[in-house]
């Protein structure tokens, strides 16, 4: 079969959406099938751009291609008889983050009539598709919530799972993610403030911007947790990665209502207990509190709590990281399952 993939481009941001789309290609074309990647550069400022990109989209013609997988806004406007949409999110500033702090639309004439043509072209063009596929029960809920569109949950899976090994726990809680203000670093951050153990923290990942490496450095001058907070923002190797999962102590990943989280799985496959909030979104549809991690309300004092109970009982904390693979496993998400349901 004749696969085309497409996504949304932002130039020099790589994060899980793009780790997902390249490795549907790949097991695509283990499975035999001939795949090609679209990705479509996306402008949303000024605001009139949101509605050059919906037009663009929707006047691409897709030719010789027997299936077309769309995964993200405005992609899957384009017009195809066999589109296939595997959901990762919708275009969230018009839609849940609309009165947030997290959104950049302006509330005006030009940001109002950006958001109709978004919501109008969510529920004309969705439908189209022959299935509607999501990665999580968060995204199927906004969906359904905003759209009163049905979709199917299909969790994507962890490429090269097998390689992540777990050791003794180290004094270390570890967070990887690309380093934005939605991913919340900077309360991992605040939350160190208040721990009362030796416990210590690692945040790795690439800054979108630099003014948010540049903010996480100096909060941690500011109230002197330079000895308690390391932040590694250049780039590490997958050996690297791998081996500070392996050796931390937990993991921490407490993003305001994320759509999956690949952390998550990350964690539970290093076999350490994980620490998220409960307003995280997807990693909570893995994460069983007092079993396999710690959930909190997003309080930097709640936080740090939870972090110092890891460091007290790391034998306990050791026991819910293998609790964590257990969990994981038996929920059976695999590219198998995947390649089956969205060619089906």
């Amino acid at each position: 079969m004749r696969i085309a993939i497409a996504n949304h481009s932002v130039p020099f941001i790589f994060g899980g959406a793009e780790v997902l789309e390249n490795g549907l290609k790949q097991k695509l074309e283990e499975y035999g099938h001939q795949v090609v990647n679209i990705r479509i550069p996306v402008l949303i400022h000024p605001p009139h751009k949101i509605i050059e990109n919906l037009l663009t989209c929707r006047f691409l013609q897709l030719e010789n291609i027997d299936r077309f997988i769309a995964l993200k806004f405005p992609v899957y406007c384009i017009p195809h008889a066999n589109k296939v949409v595997w959901l990762l999110h919708q275009y969230r500033e018009m839609y849940d983050l609309w009165d947030t702090p997290y959104c950049g639309m302006p509330k005006t004439p030009h940001g109002l009539n950006a958001r109709e043509a978004v919501v109008q072209a969510d529920q004309t063009y969705l439908p189209e598709a022959k299935a509607i596929f999501t990665i999580s029960k968060r995204v199927t809920g906004r969906l359904q919530k905003y759209n009163q569109i049905d979709s199917q949950v299909l969790y994507p899976p962890l490429d090269n799972a097998d390689q992540y090994q777990t050791e003794a726990c180290g004094d270390y809680i570890f967070y990887p993610s690309r380093i934005n203000h939605i991913k919340r670093q900077w309360l991992a951050v605040e939350s160190m403030r208040y721990v009362k153990t030796g416990v210590k923290l690692m945040i790795a990942g690439k800054p979108d911007v630099p003014s948010e490496g540049e903010r996480l450095h100096a909060a941690i001058a500011k109230y002197g947790l330079s000895s308690k907070v390391r932040l590694l923002t250049q780039w590490i190797s997958w050996e690297e990665k791998l081996k500070l999962f392996a050796q931390a102590l937990g993991v921490l990943f407490i993003p305001l209502d994320e759509d999956y989280g690949y952390v998550t799985l990350e964690a539970a496959y290093a076999q350490k207990a994980l620490i998220t909030c409960r307003d995280s979104g997807g990693p909570l549809e893995f994460v069983e509190s007092g079993k396999t991690g710690w959930v909190t309300d997003p309080d930097p004092r709640q936080l740090a709590e939870a972090l110092d109970r890891l460091y007290l009982d790391k034998a306990k904390s050791a026991h819910m990281g293998a609790g964590g693979k257990e969990r994981l496993l038996a929920m059976n998400i695999g590219w198998d399952t995947v390649v089956g349901r969205l060619l089906a």
